[in-house]
């Protein structure tokens, strides 16, 4: 039997963990420059939307102990929020963002996806990833290095990335947890 503390429960523990805003700022911003970077900057991105949607979702729940959580998030436990796509459309569902929104977290969740099972070599230069970085709609004025390939792509996804889970948070914080709340009111920073 593994002990209570081991290193695997030490190592989950570490993985749920949502890390601070500066944290995650400067961990998205050093993948971002980093020339080699492409793959970690699309898994950790999606990564931080993939916990501020669970973070959003709960907010909306009863409250949970950690089993209980599990069983609805947890890969492990087969839960039906375990899912990136699963916790976005329950997200939208439950009205925490608009149809704008929605499509930038599909494409996000499209890219990682990519990202994740291409058996080709891809980076953020790659045309097709290009083409679904230009069609954020998070990203309104977004810069990149022109001499780096992929660059605009890069900082697009980073962008749209952090806005949306920071504007996740933000509306968590400023509502409080309200269980059981009826439909939120519109939030135009997130149509």
């Amino acid at each position: 039997m593994a002990s209570k503390n081991s290193p695997s429960r030490r190592l989950k523990k570490l993985a749920a963990e949502i890390p601070p805003d500066n944290t995650i700022h400067a961990i998205l911003v050093g993948l971002e420059r980093l020339e080699n970077g492409d793959y970690a900057l699309a898994m950790i991105g999606s990564s931080f939307i993939e916990k501020a949607l669970e973070v959003a979702i709960l907010s909306r729940l009863i409250p949970m102990n950690d089993a209980e959580r599990g069983q609805l998030f947890n890969y492990e436990n087969r839960g039906p929020l375990s899912d990136l796509s699963s916790r976005i459309r329950l997200a939208r569902a439950m009205g925490l963002f608009g149809p704008h929104t929605f499509a930038d977290l599909e494409r996000i969740r499209k890219l990682r996806n990519a990202f994740a099972h291409a058996l080709s070599y891809i980076t953020f230069a790659t045309r097709q990833v290009e083409d679904i970085c230009a069609a954020f709609h998070a990203t309104r004025r977004v810069t990149g290095d022109a001499r780096v390939p992929g660059a605009l792509s890069r900082a697009k996804y980073v962008h749209a990335a952090r806005f949306i889970a920071g504007a996740l948070k933000t509306r968590i914080n400023a509502e409080g947890v309200a269980y059981h709340s009826p439909t939120p009111p519109a939030d135009d920073r997130l149509p």
